[in-house]
């Protein structure tokens, strides 16, 4: 497999991809997707890509690997607080993303919303929920979250997109659900919502 940004990840990262992603079905692998999002958030953390159009290359082909990657070469599973951890210095990581970040002219984030954002996700902490992945927006300066299951039949993405409110919507493919809500505010999470990534969980 050809791995992004070969030439600015050292050789023991290297290995340690080849090791863990593997031509190998996730079904059959006793595999949370927590621990995927770790492994995630690891690979990002020590390649340290150079900009944030790098680290979103990475999302992309992560989430494309996904039926390709094995977690029992890695030690066990994480802790939910330190993966909860590992989030949080991402999100605060945006705060030091200049102009064109992207590669496209965006604008810096607004460090309001970067707070904001963290204040949700406390709130998917305090209810022990599925922790998601959190991801820069060009658009509006903000953070979202979002949750995709390996065979993306079943997405969940919320924007903060305000100081008071957050959007979000969900799809999921096998029941034909699609659903969206705006101006939710930031104080709660919305009961569907909350249904929705706890069913989330379940199927995951």
């Amino acid at each position: 497999m050809n791995y992004p940004f070969k030439d600015i990840i050292s050789q023991d990262i290297i290995d340690l991809l080849t090791d863990v992603f593997k031509n190998i079905d996730v079904q059959n692998i006793n595999v949370t997707y927590n621990d995927l999002m770790m492994l995630h958030l690891n690979i990002i953390e020590y390649t340290k890509p150079f900009s944030k159009h790098d680290i979103t290359i990475q999302h992309n082909w992560f989430l494309n690997n996904f039926d390709k990657i094995i977690l029992s070469e890695m030690g066990g599973e994480y802790e939910y607080n330190e993966l909860y951890n590992k989030i949080v210095r991402e999100i605060e990581s945006y705060k030091f993303l200049d102009f064109n970040w992207d590669g496209y002219e965006a604008k810096p984030l607004n460090h309001m919303l970067i707070n904001k954002s963290i204040s949700f996700l406390n709130l998917i902490k305090d209810k022990k929920l599925i922790l998601p992945t959190p991801m820069a927006e060009p658009q509006n300066g903000g953070v979202s979250f979002f949750w995709n299951n390996y065979s993306k039949d079943f997405y969940i993405e919320v924007g903060i997109d305000s100081i008071d409110n957050y959007s979000y919507f969900f799809d999921i493919k096998k029941t034909n659900t699609l659903f969206g809500k705006d101006d939710v505010s930031l104080s709660v999470i919305d009961d569907r919502l909350l249904e929705t990534i706890k069913l989330f969980d379940k199927r995951s």
